[in-house]
């Protein structure tokens, strides 16, 4: 700052050849809109941050032909092994979902199966007729759709009008307590 002896002005260097002069009180606006601008910022990527850092929620789906409306934890983990190869009325199991090492997946990875995304992979590769990866969310839909006897798992914003929910131990996917509940 320099006074020139009728006001203070303040000088900021703009690359190497211009200089803007400012007067007291537009710094102070200046500024002022700065630390908002920067409280902003900041806010945006703590919320950025913290939805990308959260575990989804997912929600398990069965094609609308299909009777089953509810699965206990024992079914949901005999459906995680592969050793449901039914439904109790009757029909083929397939059991459809996203690659397991995706971050959408992590939830499934940790609460359905209980292991790694590698293990899952394992599993998978040896029940080939059982599991059926895809790479969306909206895949998993359109497989459930076309197949009487599937069963998909998606993230709760994906779901839609072509499929049902299953409940989990009499829970659907937002009321507290339910099984695939990310955080």
């Amino acid at each position: 700052m320099r006074n020139d002896g009728t006001r203070t002005v303040t000088s900021f260097r703009l690359r190497s050849t211009a200089v803007v002069q400012l007067n007291p009180r537009r710094r102070r606006v200046i500024r002022r809109h700065i630390l908002i601008l920067h409280g902003f910022i900041l806010g945006f990527a703590l919320l950025g941050g913290a939805t990308l850092c959260s575990a989804r929620d997912l929600a398990l789906i069965v094609n609308k032909s299909n009777s089953v409306r509810t699965l206990t934890s024992a079914d949901l983990g005999k459906l995680a092994s592969g050793s449901l190869p039914a439904w109790p009325a009757g029909g083929k199991v397939t059991f459809i979902l996203r690659d397991p090492s995706t971050p959408a997946m992590k939830v499934a990875a940790e609460k359905l199966f209980g292991t790694t995304a590698d293990k899952i992979k394992a599993l998978i590769a040896a029940n080939p007729a059982f599991f059926v990866i895809v790479n969306t969310d909206d895949d998993v839909i359109r497989m459930v759709e076309s197949l009487p006897g599937a069963v998909g798992l998606i993230d709760i914003y994906s779901i839609t009008s072509s499929v049902h929910v299953v409940k989990v131990n009499g829970k659907l996917p937002l009321e507290p307590g339910y099984a695939l509940h990310g955080n």
